[in-house]
C-alpha cells in the first residue's frame, strides 16, 4: 500500500505540472497556459505540441496547438495576466501561419480562469485562412458548459463576413463592465473606426485572466503561428449605451415588425468612470424608416440622430430616446447602428420582418441570422406550399432559417408531403422539414424531421433554449412523406417507408414548451447568402382533445413474480376543453391489472385491461392501478401500451429484466491500471470468453473470425458508492497487442464503457451525457468519448487521469504483455438522469488489433436487444442492446468475491 501511495503522489505531481499555468512574463502578459498535455495525446486528439510566446518589436509572437477551443473542455496556448474590475483590451490580430486549418483561431479572450480548460470564457477571434479569415465571438457561460460561437458581419452587408479577404489584419476590442455584469467585442478596420460584435450578460469573479489565446484545432504535429500587435489593456474611461426597442409583438415576439409599425427605442447610458464625461453620441435608423420623435438635445438628418455634449455623471447617466416607424415596403431584416464615441451601442441591434400568413399558416419570417431573405407562398389549384429559405443550418446553439407556421395549443399531429430544390445553395445538407418550434427565436427549444439534398432524413431537437441542438439521422427509403407529433413533451418523428408504406418512428423524444407552440414548414439552404426551395402537399392537421402520460410505481420487474402498486395514468383535458373520451391500458399479456381507482369518471377491469371513460373532465385527472405479474415474466421486457382521444399513453411503459445488480461498497479506487489485493473486493463480476455465441453473450464483427477463450478473455468488476461508479476491466490476449497503428483509439487494443443514463433505449445512442461512451486505449495512452480526460503518464508505465467532465481513467500493460487492465471512475451526477436513478443501460466492449493496424474485432457480453438472435448487425451504439442493470442500494449486503489473491 506505501508503494500505491507513492505512485499516486507522484502521478497526481505529474498532473499539477501539466494543469496549472506558468508564471512566465511576457511584454505585459505574467502567465501561460497550454490546455492539454504537451508531451500526450490530449482531450479530443492524438497530438498536442507546446505552445510559445514572445515579445519583440511591440509585437506578441504565439504558437499554438491543440483540438480547438470549443466544447466543454479547450485546447490551445493561452497568454495572460490576471486583472480585476472594469476593462478594455485592444489589439491588431495577424496571422503568419494559421497551420492549413480554417478553424485554426487567434484571438483577444478574457477567461474566469487561465489554467482551467472547462473555465468560462469570452473572446473575439480570427479564424484560418481557407475560406476568407472570418471573424467572430466565442463563449462557454458556465463551468465546464458546451461553448457557443457565431460569425461577425459588417454592418452594411450582413451576407458578408469580416474581414472580407483572406490576407487582411483585424483589429479586436474586448470590454467588460464589471459594475453591470456586461460584456463586449467589437472589431476594427484602422483601429480607429470601431464596430458593433456582440454583447451580452455575463457574471465572472472580480478578478479574471485576459489575454491572447491561439489554437490550430488540429489533430496534427503542427503549430499555428500569429502576432498581435498595439495591444493595450486598460480601465475603461468612457460611457456604454445600451438600445432596447418597444412596440408591436407578434406571437408573443419582440423582435419582429410589420409595415408602417412604429416602435420606441430606448438607449440607456453607463459612465463606467469615477468622473463627469461629455460625450458625443449617434444613431442610425434602418434604411427607409422614419423618424418620429427625438428625445431634448438630439436632431435628425437624412436617418442619422445625433446627441452633441452629452454629459453624464459616474454610474448611471439616463436614457435617450426616439421614434422610428417602418415603411410600406422594408427590406426583411431592419439594422439600427449606433457609437458613443467609438464605442458601438449594445443590445438589441435589428428587428426581422413579420410576414403576413399564407393558406392555412398565420405567418412567417426568417429566424435567426439569415444572410438571403426568405418567402413562402401558396399554389391553390394544386395545393402545395413553397418556401424559399436561406440560412447556415438549423443546428448547434442557434438556427437560420426560413418559418411558416402556425400557433397551436393542443396535442397534435402534423403530415405532409416534402421535396427539396437545393436552388442556388451547392450544399448537400440544405433541409426542408415539418417543425415544432417553442418559440420565434434563434436559439428556442424545437423539434423537426426534415429531408436534405442527399436524401437522408433528419430528425433533430434542441432540448430547451440555447442549448445545442442534437440529431438523429437516417437514409431509409421513403416517398418523403413525413409526420411529426406533439404529445405533452414527447415529439414523435416519423417517415413513411417506401418499401411498405408504413409509417415508421424516426425518433421519439422529450422537449418541454409552453403552449402556444409554432407550427409549420422550414428551410435552410445551409449556404451564405444562397436560397433553396422546399415543396409541401397533402398537408394534414390532426388536433386532440387532451394527452395522457403513464407512471410506472418501478422499472424492474421483481424478481420471481409479485406485485407492483400504485402504477398511474394522469390525463391532461387540453385548454378550453370538457373531455368524456375513453381511456384504453393494456399491462402486458399474463399480467393482472386490480384495485382500480379514478378521480373523474369510471373505469372497469377486466385481466390485463382497463377501460376509463372520463365524465367533462377540464383540467387533469389520476388512475391508480396495481398489477400482479406472473412468476416467469422476469425473461423479457414488459411493454404497457394504452391511448386517449386518438393517441397513445407517453411516458413510462417498460418493465425490464435486470441482467446483474451493481453493488453498493462504501469504498473508491486508485486509477493506476492495476488491480490491487481488496481494490474491488465485493464487486459484481463477469467473465467475457468466446465459449458463449449466444446473447447476451460474444458478438463479433464480421471481420471477427473465430477465437479460442485461451487466447483471449475478459473478466471484469463493477461496483458503485454515493458519488461514483467503478469499473475495472482485465484482459487476456496472446495474439499480440497493437497500441500504435490505428488512426484512432478504438482501432486498437482498447476497451469502451458504455451507460445509459436515463434508460431512454434510443436507437441509435443518444447524444449527451446520458448516452454515454468512455473508451481508453490499453497502454493508458489515450481515451475518447463523451469529454473524455487527459491521459498523463504515469511513472511506472500506463497512464491515469482524474480531469474529465463526465468521467476518468487509467490503463497499464500487464507485466508480459500478454494483456492490459483498464479502470473506469464514472461522476453519477453527470450521467444519471435523474441523479437518484437506480436503472440503468449498461455495456463493456473489448477491441482487438493484433498488430495489423487496424481493429480486428470487438466483442463483449451485452450487445443485442433482449430476446433477439445474434446477428451481424453492429449494435454497439444501440442502446436497445445493452444489459439493465441495477445500482443497488448502500443497505444491501454482498458476500465478498475476490479472486484474484
Amino acid at each position: 500500500m506505501r508503494k500505491i501511495k507513492k505512485y499516486l503522489f507522484l502521478w497526481l505531481i505529474a498532473f499539477w505540472v501539466f494543469t496549472v499555468s506558468l508564471s512566465a512574463s511576457v511584454g505585459i502578459f505574467e502567465y501561460q497556459a497550454d490546455w492539454g498535455d504537451s508531451n500526450h495525446p490530449p482531450q479530443l486528439g492524438r497530438y498536442k505540441m507546446a505552445g510559445s510566446a514572445s515579445f519583440e518589436d511591440g509585437r506578441y509572437y504565439v504558437k499554438g496547438n491543440g483540438d480547438g477551443v470549443r466544447g466543454s473542455s479547450d485546447e490551445g496556448f493561452f497568454l495572460y495576466t490576471e486583472l480585476s474590475g472594469s476593462q478594455t483590451m485592444t489589439g491588431r490580430v495577424v496571422w503568419i501561419d494559421p497551420n492549413n486549418q480554417e478553424w485554426s483561431k487567434i484571438g483577444l479572450m478574457m477567461r474566469e480562469n487561465g489554467a482551467d480548460s472547462t473555465s468560462p470564457y469570452y473572446w473575439c477571434m480570427l479564424r484560418g485562412a481557407s475560406f476568407g479569415d472570418r471573424t467572430g465571438y466565442e463563449r462557454r457561460s458556465g463551468q465546464g458548459g458546451l461553448s457557443e460561437r457565431d460569425d461577425f458581419h459588417p454592418p452594411d452587408d450582413p451576407e458578408s463576413y469580416v474581414p472580407a479577404d483572406s490576407d487582411a489584419a483585424v483589429w479586436f476590442r474586448l470590454t467588460r463592465i464589471a459594475e453591470a455584469g456586461i460584456v463586449m467585442s467589437e472589431w476594427s478596420y484602422d483601429g480607429r473606426s470601431w464596430h458593433f460584435g456582440h454583447s451580452m450578460m455575463m457574471p465572472f469573479s472580480e478578478t479574471i485572466a485576459w489575454g491572447i489565446a491561439i489554437t490550430n484545432q488540429q489533430d496534427n504535429e503542427g503549430l499555428a503561428a500569429a502576432f498581435v500587435e498595439h495591444v493595450t489593456i486598460s480601465s475603461p474611461k468612457t460611457v456604454i449605451g445600451t438600445r432596447s426597442i418597444s412596440g408591436p409583438s407578434y406571437f408573443q415576439s419582440s423582435g419582429f415588425f410589420k409595415a408602417n409599425d412604429e416602435f420606441e427605442a430606448s438607449i440607456d447610458l453607463i459612465n463606467i468612470s469615477d468622473e463627469l464625461i461629455t460625450v458625443d453620441i449617434r444613431e442610425t435608423i434602418p434604411t427607409g424608416w422614419t423618424i418620429r420623435y427625438v428625445s431634448v438635445g438630439g436632431a435628425e438628418s437624412q436617418g442619422t440622430i445625433t446627441w452633441p455634449g452629452v454629459s453624464v455623471p459616474p454610474g448611471r447617466g439616463g436614457s435617450l430616446h426616439y421614434h422610428a416607424a417602418a415603411p410600406g415596403d422594408s427590406d426583411s431584416i431592419a439594422v439600427f447602428k449606433g457609437a458613443i464615441e467609438n464605442m458601438s451601442i449594445g443590445g438589441i441591434q435589428s428587428l426581422t420582418l413579420m410576414h403576413p400568413g399564407v393558406g392555412i399558416f398565420e405567418g412567417h419570417a426568417d429566424i435567426g441570422g439569415v444572410e438571403a431573405p426568405g418567402d413562402a407562398w401558396l399554389i391553390e389549384d394544386v395545393g402545395e406550399y413553397e418556401v424559399e429559405g436561406g440560412g447556415a443550418d438549423v443546428g448547434g446553439s442557434a438556427d437560420a432559417f426560413h418559418f411558416l407556421f402556425r400557433e397551436i395549443s393542443v396535442p397534435f399531429t402534423f403530415k405532409g408531403y416534402i421535396e427539396l430544390d437545393a436552388y442556388e445553395s451547392d450544399s448537400n445538407e440544405a433541409k426542408a422539414g415539418l417543425m415544432v418550434r417553442d418559440a420565434l427565436t434563434s436559439d428556442s427549444a424545437f423539434s423537426w424531421i426534415a429531408i436534405r439534398t442527399d436524401y437522408w432524413h433528419d430528425a433533430q431537437w434542441r432540448s430547451s433554449n440555447g442549448d445545442s441542438a442534437r440529431s438523429a439521422g437516417a437514409n431509409d427509403d421513403n416517398f418523403g412523406d413525413f409526420a411529426i407529433e406533439k404529445i405533452g413533451d414527447v415529439i414523435n418523428m416519423y417517415y413513411y417507408s417506401a418499401e411498405t408504406d408504413e409509417r415508421m418512428l424516426c425518433r421519439s423524444i422529450s422537449v418541454p414548451m409552453t403552449d402556444p407552440v409554432y407550427v409549420g414548414l422550414a428551410v435552410a439552404s445551409n449556404q451564405k447568402g444562397a436560397l433553396s426551395k422546399g415543396f409541401f402537399s397533402d398537408l394534414n392537421f390532426e388536433e386532440y382533445d387532451g394527452w395522457a402520460e403513464r407512471d410506472l410505481a418501478t422499472e424492474s420487474l421483481p424478481d420471481g413474480g409479485g406485485v407492483v402498486a400504485g402504477n398511474k395514468i394522469i390525463v391532461h383535458a387540453a385548454d378550453g376543453i370538457s373531455s368524456s373520451d375513453i381511456v384504453y391500458e393494456q399491462a402486458p399479456a399474463g399480467f393482472i391489472v386490480q384495485n382500480v381507482h379514478v378521480d373523474n369518471g369510471v373505469a372497469s377491469a377486466a385481466d390485463n385491461t382497463i377501460e376509463w371513460t372520463l365524465d367533462h373532465l377540464s383540467g387533469t385527472a389520476v388512475m391508480t392501478y396495481d398489477v400482479v405479474i406472473p412468476e416467469g415474466a422476469g425473461d423479457a421486457i414488459a411493454e404497457f401500451n394504452g391511448s386517449f382521444a386518438g393517441l397513445p399513453v407517453v411516458g413510462e411503459k417498460s418493465m425490464y429484466p435486470i441482467v446483474f445488480s451493481i453493488p453498493f461498497i462504501d469504498a473508491s479506487t486508485v486509477l493506476d491500471g492495476v488491480l490491487d489485493e481488496g481494490e474491488y473486493e465485493g464487486a459484481y463480476r463477469e467473465i467475457f470468453d468466446h465459449a458463449d455465441r449466444m446473447p447476451p453473450g460474444v458478438h463479433w464483427m464480421p471481420e471477427g473470425g473465430e477465437t479460442s477463450r485461451d487466447e483471449e478473455s475478459v473478466v471484469f468488476y463493477v461496483f458503485h458508492n454515493e458519488d461514483f461508479i467503478y469499473a475495472a476491466v482485465d484482459v487476456v490476449d496472446h495474439l499480440g497487442l497493437d497500441f500504435e497503428s490505428g488512426a484512432e483509439v478504438w482501432q486498437n487494443d482498447s476497451i469502451e464503457l458504455y451507460l445509459d443514463g436515463n434508460l431512454s433505449r434510443s436507437n441509435p445512442k443518444e447524444s449527451g451525457p446520458y448516452g454515454f461512451q468512455a473508451t481508453v486505449l490499453g497502454s493508458g495512452e489515450a481515451s475518447a468519448g463523451n469529454d473524455p480526460p487527459t491521459m498523463i503518464a504515469l511513472p511506472h508505465g500506463g497512464g491515469a487521469s482524474s480531469d474529465g467532465v463526465y468521467w476518468n481513467a487509467a490503463a497499464r500493460i500487464k507485466d508480459g504483455s500478454d494483456g492490459y487492465i483498464v479502470e473506469y471512475v464514472v461522476d453519477k451526477s453527470a450521467v444519471l438522469d435523474p441523479l437518484d436513478r437506480t436503472i440503468i443501460g449498461f455495456d463493456i466492449l473489448v477491441n482487438s488489433a493484433e498488430n495489423i493496424s487496424s481493429r480486428t474485432g470487438k466483442w463483449g457480453y451485452w450487445n443485442t436487444p433482449l430476446g433477439a438472435e445474434e446477428t451481424d448487425k453492429e449494435y454497439w451504439d444501440d442502446e436497445q442492446g445493452w444489459a439493465i442493470v441495477v445500482l443497488e442500494s448502500p443497505h444491501t449486503t454482498r458476500l465478498p468475491d475476490w479472486p484474484l489473491y
